[in-house]
């Protein structure tokens, strides 16, 4: 089947290797500060409430609601948070995938020298600073709530931060602004597998009508929007399938698949076999 990311591969590659190793939110009182620290992590730091700054490689960035600033690994920062409003953050820590049911937390030191960063394409500067875009911070405070939810089995936190650090990491690549709308929509469409869809979400992402969308989107992979996405799904269920120990069940609920055996009976026809007869040993 076709690959519709065209040239974003690389960017998409490096969404795949990324996980999320912490995610929280971190109230500031009024004028508050807190010290440089650094963490083995791509670490997203969006303004949730409040205003502040934040100090990092000898510069001083404002923070406000709907900021975003993107710190590289290892990067040392400092938070001063307004004394008249204080400052909320979210603090989300990307660290690289291993496949593991357990995502790897990364350290978090005052001092001393971080590992080197695992090998993933640079940000388009040193320190990322933007507007919001649709959807980054309601994606932090999905990885804060999955992270905190200890109701849910492990493994189907795992599939559902992936799939989060996917969207995010891919939200905040620069390559994504230069596509065209439909290239944009299908991008978008990998990074929210996790998530359910409708065709009428597709539509308002591509600003299309129902006859438009169907059209554009069978040119661009030969599939029309339901089935192009049902692929994507069960290929990154195949990829979490063969490459982790994950239950069937938490993959399946993880890739957007809320009734298991239409799942299975989805996976056999496109597989050969279904998802129970892998040998994950």
């Amino acid at each position: 089947m076709p690959d519709a990311s065209g040239s974003s591969d690389s960017a998409w590659e490096t969404a795949l290797s990324l996980q999320v190793g912490r995610a929280n939110l971190r109230p500031f009182a009024k004028a508050e500060r807190q010290g440089a620290m650094w963490d083995e992590s791509i670490h997203v730091v969006i303004g949730i409430a409040g205003n502040g700054t934040i100090h990092l490689r000898g510069r001083r960035h404002e923070l406000t609601v709907g900021d975003v600033l993107v710190v590289p690994w290892g990067t040392s920062v400092a938070y001063a948070a307004s004394a008249e409003h204080g400052l909320t953050i979210a603090s989300i820590h990307l660290v690289p995938w291993t496949g593991s049911d357990l995502p790897p937390e990364p350290r978090t030191k005052k001092g001393g020298v971080p590992t080197r960063p695992p090998a993933l394409p640079p940000l388009p500067e040193d320190v990322v600073h933007v507007i919001d875009q649709p959807n980054i911070t309601d994606l932090a405070l999905a990885a804060v709530a999955t992270w905190g939810d200890r109701t849910r089995p492990l493994g189907w936190r795992t599939c559902r931060l992936r799939g989060i650090a996917t969207c995010l990491f891919s939200s905040l690549y620069p390559a994504k602004s230069t596509m065209s709308p439909i290239d944009a929509l299908l991008w978008w469409l990998k990074a929210s597998i996790s998530h359910d869809i409708t065709r009428a979400d597709m539509c308002r992402r591509a600003n299309l009508g129902q006859t438009a969308l169907g059209r554009m989107v069978r040119e661009a992979t030969g599939h029309s929007p339901t089935d192009w996405l049902i692929h994507l799904r069960l290929e990154e269920a195949h990829r979490l399938l063969t490459g982790t120990k994950i239950p069937v069940a938490h993959v399946a609920a993880a890739v957007g698949f809320r009734d298991r055996s239409h799942f299975s009976r989805l996976y056999q026809r496109r597989f050969g076999h279904p998802p129970s007869g892998i040998s994950r040993s």
